[in-house]
């Protein structure tokens, strides 16, 4: 992602100007928002799906006041607009209302969007501006199931941003799935977290060669036959190369008996033949360590050695750091992991080692010292931040 979203969304808090944030399908926009909003800027998030949702959930629900009102001499029952239970939750706590799919919403509910958008009163509540703000985030209407253009009046009260994806800043990212890996477990049935971990580390050294097959937003094809092969290839053609997917395809490489040769149908199933090949043809001629070679690089670092394959490097120096980050960090293991890392400046490759130097500088224990061997990156560590 080329854009800093902490400080945009913190300009839009502060200026009372909501942002639309639009991007393909499958590249992370929502689950960007939402950590920053919630890790970043300690405040709470309502998600309100636009697409599904009654204007009613926007403009408020006709209800009858219990209290009659009398004018004139006469009593009368009044009609309230009541705001649903969101609205309600973000006056009294305040934080982020994130409406999702804008460019599904039909335009009968675009048009309550536009009071609340604008002037943050949902029904008959008006929300605290200087406690609430509304992010929208959308894919294009082209890209968007049942997509719709959003109306002139609804554009004009955003502030635009696109969202781009950087594949090297996802590939240095997915190892640790951005610190926050899920607990993937159905009844009893558990995914092992490492052999994860270890698939995740391996679509990320890839994605980090051939950064162009992170997202491969599919052409739309007809089968021209109804024989039974032309249906298979059609369903075949259905899966496209996104984040998503690619994190779909890293859960069934944990499953692999084989994992440093998986299961080809399983990761074309999620990205498509053409990308799932080009992995699959990559990890053969690769020759990455195995969980416990890693293991061995780290009791005995000077074992490490580079070769002339910049990109074997990488997946082998991101994969000591994720290994490390993963596990049990000690201090003393933190500071093998530097001295598998710091193998680089002998090799005259210092800046292979600043992905997995961001891994690192994460995890680090507290009270753990950075051992001496990390100043000989010199500046390069220090613009990358660690």
């Amino acid at each position: 992602m080329q854009i800093n979203l902490s400080h945009l969304l913190a300009q839009s808090f502060l200026t009372h100007v909501p942002l639309l944030i639009t991007g393909p399908p499958g590249v992370g926009k929502s689950m960007a928002v939402q950590k920053t909003v919630i890790d970043d800027l300690k405040l709470p998030v309502w998600i309100v799906v636009a697409s599904y949702r009654e204007p009613s959930d926007f403009g408020g629900l006709p209800v009858i006041d219990k209290k009659a009102i009398t004018v004139n001499g006469q009593a009368f029952v009044a009609i309230r607009l009541a705001p649903p239970a969101y609205a309600l939750e973000a006056a009294q706590k305040g934080g982020v209302i994130i409406l999702e799919e804008v460019t599904t919403t039909p335009p009968a509910v675009q048009a309550p969007l536009l009071r609340m958008v604008h002037e943050l009163v949902v029904g008959e509540l008006e929300l605290p501006k200087d406690r609430v703000a509304i992010v929208a985030i959308a894919n294009p209407p082209f890209m968007a199931a049942s997509g719709w253009e959003l109306t002139p009046p609804l554009q004009n009260r955003f502030r635009h941003i696109t969202y781009k994806l950087d594949p090297i800043e996802w590939a240095e990212s997915f190892p640790l799935y951005w610190g926050k890996p899920p607990v993937l477990q159905f009844f009893n049935d558990k995914l092992d977290q490492d052999a994860w971990r270890a698939a995740r580390t391996k679509v990320a050294a890839f994605i980090h060669a051939r950064p162009q097959l992170l997202l491969q937003y599919p052409k739309q094809q007809q089968a021209s036959e109804t024989s039974l092969e032309a249906m298979d290839q059609w369903v075949r053609a259905q899966a496209w190369a996104s984040p998503r997917t690619w994190d779909f395809a890293s859960r069934f490489m944990a499953l692999d008996d084989d994992p440093i040769q998986p299961d080809l149908s399983a990761i074309s199933e999620c990205v498509g033949e053409g990308p799932a090949e080009e992995m699959w043809s990559w990890l053969k001629y690769a020759d990455l360590p195995t969980p416990e070679e890693i293991e061995g690089f780290l009791r005995k670092p000077e074992s490490f050695q580079l070769t002339k394959d910049s990109d074997r490097n990488y997946a082998i120096l991101t994969g000591v750091a994720s290994h490390v980050a993963s596990g049990n960090v000690t201090a003393d293991r933190w500071a093998q992991g530097w001295k598998v890392i710091v193998r680089c400046k002998e090799y005259g490759a210092t800046d292979l080692g600043v992905p997995a130097g961001r891994i690192l500088a994460q995890c680090r224990p507290q009270g753990a010292s950075v051992p001496l061997e990390v100043s000989i990156f010199g500046k390069i560590f220090a613009m990358a931040k660690i």
